[in-house]
């Protein structure tokens, strides 16, 4: 009675599977960034050209961290300036 036949039936039936891969997590890449103070009386919202990121200030002396890259377009809006 020979059983390596069985053993190789045995073995060929197991499903290997591979480890799932790790989660990436997306963490955005720190950035050097710049304070921007809105001025104006009511609120205003820029969106960065380079980024694509939308600043939202409400109100009146509300700051808000500007990502260094859109800095030069910031710049050139009424009612916001740079304090940091």
């Amino acid at each position: 009675m020979s059983c390596c036949g069985k053993g190789r039936e045995a073995l060929s039936s197991i499903r290997h599977t591979a480890a799932p891969a790790p989660m990436k997590t997306h963490r955005a890449a720190a950035q050097p960034a710049v304070i921007f103070e809105y001025t104006g009386s009511e609120s205003a919202a820029v969106v960065g050209k380079v980024t694509g990121t939308r600043y939202e200030f409400r109100g009146y002396g509300a700051r808000l961290r500007v990502d260094l890259r859109d800095r030069s377009q910031l710049l050139r809006e009424p009612g916001l300036r740079m304090v940091g």
